[in-house]
C-alpha cells in the first residue's frame, strides 16, 4: 500500500497524472522548458552586460584586475 501511495505521489509531483490529457502534460513540460530557457537567456545577457562594463572600465583605466 505504501509503495502505491509513494508512486502516485511521485507521479503527481512530476506532473504525470493519469487523468491528465497529453496536451496538459505537454503544456506542463513546455512551461518548464520555457522557464529554463528564460533563465539561461537572462544569465547570458547579464554575463554579456558585465563583460561590456568591464571592457569600458578597463579602457578608462578604472579596473585593476
Amino acid at each position: 500500500m505504501k509503495d502505491a501511495v509513494d508512486a502516485q505521489l511521485r507521479d503527481q509531483q512530476a506532473g504525470f497524472r493519469k487523468d491528465r490529457c497529453a496536451q496538459t502534460k505537454l503544456r506542463h513540460y513546455g512551461l518548464s522548458l520555457n522557464n529554463q530557457l528564460s533563465e539561461t537567456r537572462h544569465y547570458t545577457s547579464t554575463s554579456l552586460i558585465m563583460k561590456r562594463h568591464l571592457t569600458v572600465l578597463k579602457t578608462l583605466g578604472l579596473f585593476c584586475g
